[in-house]
């Protein structure tokens, strides 16, 4: 599913215009990276947390040379789904 037939299917929900939805959509997801991007974790009850975890520094290969090459540390974000939720699927 896009984004635009997600913003559909929550405008006939709510019965609001889908590029209401659509706006709401775009606010969610800026929202969820700032916090991120800040160090901070999202916790929504009933569906998952969002955070990151820290990736350390290691030697990659390129694919194409097998030539090594240094991979940077960084942050990854995550997301773990909530026991609820992955019982909401079976």
């Amino acid at each position: 599913m896009k984004k635009a037939e997600l913003a559909l299917r929550i405008s006939e929900k709510l019965g609001t215009m889908p590029t209401d939805a659509e706006r709401f959509i775009d606010v969610f997801t800026e929202s969820i990276k700032e916090t991120l991007k800040n160090g901070e974790k999202i916790v929504i009850s009933g569906f998952g947390t969002f955070k990151t975890r820290h990736q350390k520094e290691y030697i990659g290969r390129n694919p194409q040379t097998k030539e090594p090459v240094k991979v940077t540390a960084s942050d990854i974000p995550t997301f773990k789904a909530s026991e609820i939720f992955k019982n909401d699927l079976k």
